[in-house]
């Protein structure tokens, strides 16, 4: 009798231990699901945001005074994007990429000029150094803003006319690298090759 007493004790114990254990991951999951989720939207937020910023850049490429206080936003959403792709990687999930393509881009935009014995020389002058953006900083521009564009498409949701919260991180790494991989000598001949192109045209 008092055996049996104490195996009823047992399983009740063990059956409140396993369900405290079960409900305690289940809000763990629930937690990081949504940690996730906010990730995602500010991710998907700012990258549509600079893509306005650059919209309207290209629109008036001679309004000196409305392309400087453009210049200063978009310097400031490439700050953001590229923190909040790095907190997603330290904090959300190690899994999720990240790149230094935003930070890069916000380098190159406000100039570079580099050497060393391995490499040629890197030289972008600083975009709106006379005020205004020329052709090959537009074209620079509207190549960003084409790239920024296949994130947004990539990540976007019909129904819920903004980003899906469901795509995995797998998927989300998926649209993300093509284009975030370009490092700062990658942009920057970029910027040469263009350069030189229009300049034969």
């Amino acid at each position: 009798m008092k055996a049996n007493k104490i195996k009823n004790y047992v399983i009740v114990f063990l059956t409140m231990a396993l369900f405290a254990t079960g409900y305690s991951v289940y809000k763990q999951k629930q937690a990081y699901q949504l940690s996730y989720e906010i990730f995602l939207n500010h991710f998907y937020h700012v990258v549509d945001d600079t893509i306005h910023i650059i919209e309207r850049m290209i629109e008036s490429p001679d309004d000196e005074e409305f392309l400087q206080m453009s210049f200063n936003q978009l310097q400031e959403r490439l700050q953001k994007a590229d923190l909040i792709l790095y907190y997603g990687n330290v904090f959300v999930d190690r899994d999720i990429y990240y790149y230094f393509y935003f930070k890069n881009l916000q380098y190159m935009i406000n100039g570079l000029q580099s050497s060393s014995n391995n490499r040629s020389t890197i030289y972008v002058p600083p975009f709106l150094e006379d005020g205004k953006l020329d052709e090959v900083e537009l074209t620079i521009l509207e190549l960003h803003k084409n790239d920024l564009e296949k994130i947004r498409t990539g990540l976007y949701s019909e129904e819920r006319r903004q980003e899906n919260p469901t795509i995995s991180i797998s998927n989300f790494n998926q649209v993300v690298s093509p284009i975030v991989f370009s490092d700062l000598s990658d942009m920057a001949n970029k910027y040469k090759y263009y350069k030189k192109k229009l300049s034969t045209d």
